[in-house]
């Protein structure tokens, strides 16, 4: 059963708004208060990776990706170090919350969890690839949108990622009931949430303020006339 979820994030937000009461009264829609809770959470999930260093496992989604081979005839753009070792995830990789210098991703590991893939760049990863004692352990990069494994051949993998916008995750392998929605568990603890809905609150509560002074505005404006 889901926790918390975007579904639970987006009503809450509205019926604080509106005192408790069902209200018709919010001329804010579902998705772009959803918006605002993906980008508050990344923005507070990047200031308490540099405050603290910290990261909660609540917060990091799980995806099963596939991977295919790739060649110059695929993607030319990949030399001059494509060959025969070199795999390029199907799915495309959105954009993860930085952690300092590095991007989002934690770990990438075989299904199984028995194979660990470690961190490289594009650049360096010629010198891998040559190298005699770690041209054959599993290595990956980002290069553009994708993720490239070079060293071992993958089948599927799990990436384990902090990313910006939850409903984003990569799943290639998903049919309808594992694709994310919004009843399904929302990257998040309480206590970031409760910390993410104050500033929306703000937000939201600024802009019904703007909204009836535009409505007051062209009322005033119709008596005058």
């Amino acid at each position: 059963m889901a926790g918390t979820t975007l579904n639970k994030l987006v009503y809450d937000l509205k019926n604080t708004l509106a005192g408790g009461t069902q209200s018709d009264d919010i001329d804010i829609s579902d998705r772009q208060i959803a918006y605002w809770i993906a980008q508050t959470r990344a923005l507070l999930i990047r200031q308490e990776f540099s405050n603290r260093g910290k990261i909660n496992d609540a917060w990091i989604q799980h995806s099963i990706i596939e991977f295919e081979e790739v060649n110059n005839s695929i993607d030319p753009n990949c030399s001059p170090s494509c060959c025969s070792d070199i795999y390029r995830s199907k799915c495309t990789i959105p954009t993860t919350i930085q952690r300092g210098h590095n991007n989002g991703i934690i770990s990438v590991l075989s299904v199984d969890k028995q194979t660990h893939y470690s961190e490289t760049s594009y650049f360096r990863s010629s010198w891998h690839k040559a190298s005699k004692y770690t041209a054959k352990q599993g290595r990956w990069y980002v290069q553009g949108d994708r993720l490239y494994i070079i060293g071992k051949k993958p089948n599927k993998l799990m990436v384990s990622a902090l990313y910006e916008d939850p409903e984003l995750a990569p799943n290639c392998d998903c049919d309808t009931s594992d694709c994310f929605t919004w009843d399904s568990d929302y990257p998040i603890t309480m206590e970031l949430a409760g910390r993410v809905s104050e500033i929306i609150l703000k937000k939201m509560s600024l802009s019904k303020s703007e909204s009836k002074d535009i409505v007051n505005n062209a009322v005033n404006n119709e008596n005058e006339q």
